[in-house]
């Protein structure tokens, strides 16, 4: 049975969380003229804006020194955080810990929208805090981790990692993270089996074949044939086949460049940085370090939002240096 692409899987997944939250967000509307707004907020309807206007009727309907209030802050600020309006986030999680210091909901989520400004040692003091309140809080070690992981300490990152997959192992996700902190730490065969492991997890991301072929190669073994199988299984031509044919010696740079400039522009913010980054290491693994570094340098510069091929962006540039 042919498998689809990574991209249309990741489509599928965004279009159904569309529609789940168009159908929460039509029931909390229905309701909204005998539903109570706190109830709502506590419970949320799937759709941050929804959730955001909820919450801020709950707000002014509250105590203002309550304990209450400071959750439902927490709780409006998450939902900002969602919608990328990371300064307002950031306001309501001060608001929400002066009346309450211990809410490991507001550290975490602040911890996250630091994260997103750039403001990494912040976030990891946020997440430090939380887990200190919390020492099973599974996301706070999972941010933790990823905020290492840009802030350069990929054997931290790794460890923060560990403790999240012992809180709780069955997030695909995660595994790709310790897989990558792990390529960086110099640890190639145990980043193999980490990502080994999230595909047999049939995990919907698209650069995951990519990520495998690189840890593999940095094991000692050769890596093609399992990614030329890999790309035969793909339904279609999507992205990022343009990649994996440069891999291959299907595609030349130029070619894959001029495949993401022809997209459109907020599709080509999403993926510049990545692409960058796998020409990067496609160019170091052929012995040019000079056009690879100069990958690595778009990828940081590029505007748009930061995956985590930013962070491993850094961390090949830093080992171009050494």
């Amino acid at each position: 049975m042919r498998r689809p692409s990574p991209s249309r899987g990741a489509a599928v997944l965004v279009a159904v969380a569309m529609a789940i939250a168009a159908g929460f967000g039509r029931t909390a509307a229905a309701q909204g003229s005998v539903a109570d707004p706190t109830a709502i907020c506590f419970e949320g309807t799937g759709n941050p804006e929804l959730d955001i206007h909820y919450c801020s009727l709950a707000i002014e309907a509250s105590e203002s020194e309550s304990m209450e209030r400071a959750t439902l802050l927490a709780l409006r600020g998450r939902a900002y955080n969602r919608v990328l309006r990371h300064d307002r986030a950031i306001a309501d999680f001060d608001l929400a810990l002066r009346l309450n210091p211990l809410s490991a909901l507001a550290l975490n989520n602040r911890g996250l929208a630091l994260h997103a400004k750039g403001d990494y040692g912040s976030a990891i003091g946020d997440f430090d805090a939380a887990i200190a309140l919390f020492p099973r809080y599974y996301d706070a070690f999972r941010n933790r981790g990823t905020a290492r992981f840009f802030a350069d300490d990929v054997k931290a990152a790794a460890a923060d990692y560990d403790d999240a997959i012992g809180i709780y192992a069955r997030d695909p996700g995660v595994f790709v993270l310790r897989g990558l902190a792990r390529y960086f730490a110099d640890d190639s065969r145990a980043a193999v089996q980490d990502l080994e492991t999230a595909q047999r997890m049939s995990y919907a991301y698209p650069y995951l074949d990519l990520w495998l072929f690189l840890a593999r190669r940095a094991d000692g073994s050769n890596g093609r044939e399992a990614l030329r199988a890999s790309l035969d299984a793909w339904e279609t031509d999507a992205w990022p086949r343009p990649l994996v044919d440069r891999f291959l010696g299907r595609a030349s740079t130029v070619e894959v460049l001029a495949a993401l400039a022809a997209m459109p522009a907020p599709f080509r913010a999403m993926r510049a940085v990545a692409t960058r980054f796998f020409l990067a290491e496609h160019d170091r693994l052929e012995g040019m370090p000079v056009a690879a570094r100069r990958h690595l340098e778009a990828a940081l510069a590029a505007d748009g939002p930061r995956p985590i091929e930013w962070a491993g962006a850094k961390a090949a540039l830093a080992r171009l240096e050494n």
